[in-house]
């Protein structure tokens, strides 16, 4: 039997911002309902304005990039689509943990999938397109933050090539202890 055709990673574009944020939305409620009732989530619309505020920054990093032999790849949005639908999505920029160089890290902010495609391998794609185009643009390599307990997102990071490093943080949703959240930290060389 021959693979699904129509299943394709690219550059996100502007107009797609609504779908992002619909997607994240999905992705966040499923991962972190239990913690992090929908009412505590932004506004719908002000996380599509920053959705299209960071693909804009993407996209004339990438203009940028092209003009200079030296550029280390800065912000950068994809979308895995499937028959011209957006069903996932990434988005990386400039790792800033301070135990990492300087230059040339990326961080993957997000990877998230539409409920109804999970498992038609969207994420893998879209973690292998970043890598690639991340490797063409000078990065060294690449982390990503990932609840300790979603084994599933890090089951899907680590199949890409990532490996826990040691590092963690407990977030503090609120500011008051009262609900947290441990992260630990995978990371990749390109």
């Amino acid at each position: 039997m021959s693979p699904p055709t129509g299943r394709f990673v690219r550059p996100a574009a502007v107009a797609q911002a609504d779908d992002l944020a619909r997607i994240q939305r999905e992705a966040w409620l499923a991962r972190y309902g239990l913690l992090v009732p929908e009412s505590a989530l932004p506004p719908l619309a002000q996380s599509q304005a920053q959705w299209a505020d960071l693909v804009a920054a993407s996209a004339a990093d990438a203009a940028d990039a092209a003009d200079a032999a030296d550029a280390v790849a800065g912000p950068l949005v994809l979308v895995a689509t499937e028959q011209d639908e957006v069903v996932g999505l990434l988005a990386a920029a400039p790792a800033t943990d301070p135990d990492l160089p300087d230059r040339g890290w990326q961080e993957i902010l997000e990877v998230a999938v539409d409920g109804a495609h999970t498992g038609h391998g969207h994420a893998t794609r879209l973690l292998t397109a970043w890598a690639d185009l991340s490797r063409a643009a000078g990065v060294e390599g690449g982390v990503i933050w990932v609840r300790s307990e979603d084994d599933d997102l890090r089951g899907v990071v680590k199949s890409s090539g990532f490996a826990a490093d040691g590092a963690h943080r407990t977030l503090d949703l609120h500011g008051d202890g009262a609900i947290t959240m441990r992260m630990v930290r995978l990371s990749c060389v390109l």
